[in-house]
């Protein structure tokens, strides 16, 4: 459960090959470079962007470039090939450096972040289509009014720029089709008039096809739902964690009829329900709600209609009901799109159907921590191409399928806490050659048999083994992980001291837990765990972890205390230690 807890509550969308981040599609703006061109800079516009130019601060001399008269060869500085016209200024800060310094991280050198003040000299450049001051760091500027008189703007990103406010003048941009304000108050999104309270204004925006204000304050926005559902045009919505309360159940009509991508993570809805109008949205391809407080049955949506769904994620919330509803939906017809199914952490119930080996796309399936029932279907084996198959924390029996064992694209395989019978050898895992996560829970009925000697197909990050009998030596098969981050084998009948090359390869450990074992020894005196300050990765998850867990609780370990450098959490109770506390 643990690799579960520590990795899959912190799951950014795994598969690589899926658009970045929250799989966003972005609305494309052709630009062209004139560098190579003959394209001469007008002088006004020069002039322009040096008062521009003057009104920020600059520490790493980013805008260095900006010297002479040819402006449109200056960094960050588009130019129409034909007129010479501006038509784009993209000074955003694509470096980790502003932003780490934001967070408070001591960064070497200076600051990579654009300051200062942001000069309504902008309205001069009256060509200017593409706009992007994302990731620096205007220190609780107002955004300003004047951004709405850019008339010809089709492309504005704001995103971390630390800039507090939505003017509703942003309305007045008609030709406006990207536009991103994702985060854009942080850190000064705790500061009242950062929050935005009114969205009516988006309702002007005819030409929008792509609106993203995840972590924008709008819990104070009582309807903000109806003005974006005039946007026809609109491909992609975002509204991750924007401490949205309110939630229509039913709207008159739906009008965003070219809705791809719509993300309402992250919220904490009061109306409680899955919307019915989400049956009426065609021509969504991806559907996230994960964290976000949603109850009722899973029947309120008629998953059939979504014909075109490619990725959907629910996990975290309350929704009940029979999980064989969307399933059985999902798969009718010529619905089988479905690739990412993930409905983790619910309270569905039922049995997975037959149709389940319908859906021949789906490359991750997580039910995890549900109370789903009954056995696990023999048309499972049709779903040849996944990669991750999460069915742990449910009250599943019977056999487990060995066709699974066939899944030559398994990256992660969780089984913990079911009632699944059978007996697994290291003979199963013979084709697994992509595993990375590995998760088991042994029982009365259901078994794992692993030689000492074996020398596993795959490289795992993360194995977790409980109530299994590996014991009562250390598997020395895990000399041959190079890449193991977390390691969990706890009950599992060790009963010698810990070898050398354990606490050897702690060097790579993250997390270490060797709980509720017979092991004895002493601890030794120097261990080397990973650096507390860097950020960790574990497969296709990413976690935000900054320290290093151990836990070597009820066991023989004797002798002296150790404190070792880099631990966030130790946990030794129920030993045999004694001596002082270091």
């Amino acid at each position: 459960m643990a690799c579960w807890k520590i990795l899959v509550t912190l799951l950014v969308l795994f598969l690589l090959s899926f658009p970045v981040t929250n799989c966003i599609k972005t609305a494309s703006l052709l630009l062209t470079n004139t560098t190579e061109g003959k394209v001469r800079c007008g002088e006004s516009e020069r002039n322009s962007l040096l008062r521009f130019k003057q009104s920020l601060t600059d520490p790493s001399d980013r805008l260095a470039s900006w010297v002479g008269k040819e402006c449109c060869i200056w960094k960050g500085v588009f130019c129409d090939i034909q007129t010479g016209n501006v038509i784009s200024l993209d000074l955003n800060d694509r470096t980790s450096n502003c932003y780490m310094k934001k967070m408070g991280y001591l960064i070497p050198g200076n600051s990579t972040c654009l300051g200062g003040n942001i000069s309504p000299a902008l309205l001069e450049l009256r060509y200017l289509q593409y706009l992007d001051l994302g990731g620096n760091d205007f220190k609780g500027l107002a955004t300003p009014t004047f951004l709405g008189s850019l008339e010809n703007l089709r492309y504005l990103n704001l995103t971390l720029s630390s800039l507090i406010g939505v003017p509703p003048s942003l309305g007045n941009l008609s030709n406006l089709q990207y536009l991103s304000l994702r985060g854009h108050a942080y850190p000064y999104d705790t500061v009242e008039r950062s929050w935005v309270k009114d969205l009516s204004w988006v309702s002007c925006l005819s030409s929008l096809k792509y609106l993203d204000l995840s972590y924008v304050n709008l819990s104070s926005a009582i309807r903000w739902f109806e003005p974006i559902n005039k946007l026809p045009s609109l491909v992609t919505l975002s509204l991750q964690s924007c401490s949205l309360r309110y939630l229509p159940y039913s709207l008159p009509k739906w009008n965003m009829t070219s809705l791809s991508y719509l993300s309402l993570s992250g919220n904490n809805f009061d109306t409680y329900v899955l919307p019915k109008w989400l049956s009426n949205a065609t021509t969504l391809e991806t559907l996230c709600m994960k964290y976000s407080n949603i109850q009722g049955p899973i029947s309120n949506v008629e998953w059939g209609k979504l014909s075109n769904l490619r990725m959907l994620y629910l996990r975290q919330n309350k929704i009940s009901g029979d999980i064989s509803r969307v399933v059985e939906g999902l798969s009718t017809g010529s619905n089988m799109t479905i690739e990412v199914l993930y409905l983790a952490q619910n309270s569905l119930t039922g049995q997975l159907p037959n149709s389940l080996g319908h859906l021949k796309n789906i490359r991750a399936l997580e039910i995890s921590y549900n109370m789903i029932s009954g056995t696990i279907p023999a048309s499972i084996e049709q779903l040849s191409g996944l990669e991750i198959l999460n069915l742990g924390g449910n009250q599943l029996k019977g056999a487990l399928p060995e066709s699974i064992f066939n899944f030559s694209e398994l990256t992660l395989l969780q089984l913990t806490t079911n009632a699944l019978e059978g007996n697994l050898s290291q003979n199963h895992f013979a084709r697994l050659h992509q595993l990375k996560l590995l998760a088991v829970s042994c029982g009365r009925s259901f078994t794992v048999n692993l030689s000492n000697e074996w020398v596993p197909p795959f490289s795992l990050s993360c194995i977790e083994l409980r109530s299994c009998s590996l014991g009562p030596k250390f598997p020395t098969w895990l000399k041959t992980q190079k890449q193991l981050e977390i390691v969990i084998l706890t009950n599992v009948s060790i009963s010698e001291s810990t070898p050398p090359w354990l606490w050897l390869m702690c060097s790579q450990f993250r997390y270490l837990d060797l709980s509720d074992n017979q092991i004895g020894g002493s601890l030794p005196r120097v261990v080397s765990f990973p650096s507390t300050c860097q950020r960790w990765t574990v497969g296709f998850y990413f976690s935000y972890y900054y320290g290093v867990v151990v836990d070597l609780s009820s066991n023989r370990f004797h002798g002296l205390l150790r404190l070792w450098p880099n631990m966030t959490h130790l946990n030794l109770a129920n030993n045999l230690f004694s001596g002082s506390i270091p």
